[in-house]
């Protein structure tokens, strides 16, 4: 088996056992018992579980990210390839609900290069939603500012959104990727309260 389908499947153990157990409790040698290694080999990838769980969040974000790209890239119009994407983004946090919550938890008392690195990815989210702004026709303004404000915004609506679905009350469900709810909220991001 070579090195890097050891620490894939050590990282797919990893997301296991944090989501399960959170950071704190879940131990290496859970890990490694659900990777089918002994502890010292998740050693050889990795020196501690920081280091383990900051490398989950890593590939994490790294294939949600080219799942964003893959939906802007498509063909259509710009409300269809927003509709995917928070379709897609969604569907990210359905899947990795437990880590989600986790995640934020985490980051807080990351190192700073930890910290640098999570900021790099959104801000290249915002970056994919302020190129499909720009290069689409069907946004107005030229307005460099008024595009990556309106960046910012779409993705600190698609959060609050999902913050809210997951958190915000006791029978909440998993943010919705399914139905109309990509539709209804990227209609609101384009069109405000005012739009239909």
């Amino acid at each position: 088996m070579q090195a890097t389908d050891r620490s894939q499947e050590i990282l797919d153990a990893a997301l296991a056992v944090f989501s399960k157990s959170g950071y704190h409790e879940a131990r290496i040698e859970d890990i490694a018992e659900r990777a089918g290694v002994g502890k010292g080999t998740v050693y050889l990838y990795f020196p501690g579980k920081r280091e383990l769980f900051q490398a989950l969040i890593e590939r994490i974000t790294g294939e949600h990210l080219k799942t964003i790209e893959a939906a802007l890239s498509e063909s259509g119009s710009l409300e269809e390839r927003l509709t995917l994407a928070v379709r897609k983004h969604l569907l990210f946090f359905e899947s990795n609900r437990d880590l989600a919550g986790l995640n934020v938890q985490e980051i807080m008392s990351s190192d700073a290069g930890f910290k640098t690195k999570l900021m790099e990815f959104r801000i290249r989210l915002t970056a994919l939603v302020a190129e499909a702004l720009r290069a689409s026709p069907e946004c107005a303004s030229t307005d460099q500012n008024f595009i990556n404000d309106g960046a910012i915004t779409f993705f600190g609506m698609l959060h609050a959104y999902q913050m809210e679905s997951m958190y915000g009350c006791e029978d909440a469900a998993a943010p919705r990727s399914t139905g109309d709810t990509p539709e209804r909220l990227v209609s609101l991001f384009l069109r405000g309260v005012a739009g239909s």
